[in-house]
């Protein structure tokens, strides 16, 4: 979200090249330190969605303000070139409700790529998001869910 707020124009591959491998035991997970620092999942959180303009309070899903460290919001903040609103958009993600479109997964690789390279620049270096004009909506409703969605 920073990059895209930065004017990065990322674009992916219809297929992974590399991946977090999650189905073994023996690998790592940034979740297993949990114990060990208490509250600093939620304080996170709480500056990210401070960050990214999806505060709760801001939108009156809660009136009160919840804590987050202010240190590094300038460093890692976001960029002034696209407005998170337009990655909200085209994503699925509605800041009002705290939801997101069921099935983005789904959406991700081939129908994506479909749907984007018409807006790959003429020098592949990335998307121009201002001339996408697409909104995801969930197409596949009642299906089940995906990884997550």
């Amino acid at each position: 979200m920073r990059g895209f707020s930065y004017g990065y124009d990322y674009y992916a591959p219809e297929k992974s090249v590399c991946f977090h491998y999650y189905g073994r035991d023996d690998v790592p997970l940034f979740w297993e330190n949990v114990s060990k620092y208490r509250g600093s999942g939620t304080l996170g959180m709480n500056r990210l969605n401070a960050i990214i303009q999806m505060h709760p309070a801001k939108h009156g899903v809660n009136a009160e303000t919840p804590q987050w460290i202010r240190d590094d919001e300038l460093k890692y903040g976001l960029g002034k070139v696209r407005y998170m609103q337009q990655f909200f958009d085209v994503f699925g993600i509605h800041v009002q409700t705290q939801t997101v479109e069921h099935h983005l997964c789904r959406f991700v690789g081939r129908p994506m790529q479909t749907e984007f390279k018409p807006f790959l620049r003429t020098n592949e270096m990335g998307l121009d998001y201002n001339k996408i004009t697409y909104r995801f909506v969930d197409q596949w409703k009642g299906e089940g869910s995906d990884l997550g969605d």
